[in-house]
């Protein structure tokens, strides 16, 4: 107040995450990472494990995981291709640190292919610590209902 006459305010506050919250604790589907060593020395390799599970009785179609990768470290291209392949994924896309990851498919709980699971390789290149973006999954025409993991941390030590 200034003489006695109230002056007209406003406050705006933005915020933001590093992990969103799962929209749905209780989602259809079980998403997990796992870094198999989290410090690694320059051109030293390791392997993510990524497992993706139904968790209802009914088949899903398309599923999508996008995995934030950590600065410092990379996939192995030729192995992507080679899971595509094998069968194992059905497409993959790169798109600046982040992997993307689809399903055509993924079976009812209880029947043969209800749990997804492959292991990714990954190099460290350069050496600092990284956090990789959150990592998320969800059923394709389904975005709003994503599944969040944080994300990834890797230390990777210079050669001396």
């Amino acid at each position: 107040m200034i003489d006695g006459s109230p002056l007209p305010a406003s406050l705006a506050v933005y915020y933001n995450s590093l992990t969103p919250q799962t929209d749905n604790p209780e989602s259809e589907i079980n998403f997990q990472l796992k870094l198999i060593k989290n410090v690694l020395n320059e051109g030293e390799g390791t392997q993510l494990s990524v497992q993706i599970q139904n968790r209802v009785t009914t088949p899903h179609g398309m599923i999508v995981a996008v995995i934030g990768f950590p600065g410092g470290a990379a996939p192995r291209f030729d192995q992507l291709r080679e899971l595509v392949t094998a069968g194992q994924i059905s497409y993959f896309e790169i798109v600046d640190r982040e992997v993307i990851l689809y399903w055509r498919q993924l079976n009812a709980r209880g029947k043969d292919g209800d749990i997804i699971s492959l292991m990714l390789d990954v190099t460290g290149q350069f050496p600092g610590s990284y956090t990789g973006s959150a990592s998320r999954c969800y059923i394709y025409y389904n975005e709003v209902n994503k599944f969040w993991l944080p994300g990834l941390e890797l230390k990777i030590l210079p050669v001396s």
